[in-house]
């Protein structure tokens, strides 16, 4: 016989690339998909504008090519950053229905991360099943 543990929530970090969530400064926690989305939103932004800046300082340096790179990334995340707006969950396609958008966020969640973020660093999102979690519990101290 399988047990299965249930997902009591999701954690949202930023960290280099190669070294998974350990190799980040920190944990973003949330208990529901309004409060996950608004933290990958955040986190999507802020690294679409640290994209954007890169590209530029790349231009002006005369590397064309690289800074078109970077700011197509910066755009893409920017993109997807959207995506997790809780004003779509005002939609037509949603209004009325917060599971529905619940099962979006969710959905995309697990289907769009991990996700480079830059050259060097990887925006990590996971269900977390541990009820006594050390991240869990300062979230929730808050």
């Amino acid at each position: 016989m399988t047990t299965t543990t249930a997902v009591t929530h999701w954690h949202v970090a930023t960290g280099l690339a190669g070294y998974g969530p350990d190799g980040s400064d920190g944990y973003g926690t949330a208990t529901d998909m309004p409060t996950l989305a608004d933290l990958i939103r955040s986190e999507l932004r802020d690294a679409s504008s640290a994209e954007d800046e890169t590209s530029r300082s790349i231009a002006e340096a005369g590397d064309y090519e690289d800074a078109w790179k970077i700011k197509t990334r910066s755009e893409e995340l920017d993109t997807l950053a959207a995506n997790f707006d809780n004003k779509r969950a005002d939609a037509p396609l949603y209004a009325g229905r917060p599971d529905l958008w619940a099962e979006t966020v969710q959905r995309l969640a697990v289907e769009k991360f991990p996700l480079d973020i830059s050259y060097n660093t990887r925006l990590y999102v996971w269900p977390c099943e541990e009820s006594g979690c050390e991240h869990l519990a300062d979230y929730l101290a808050d």
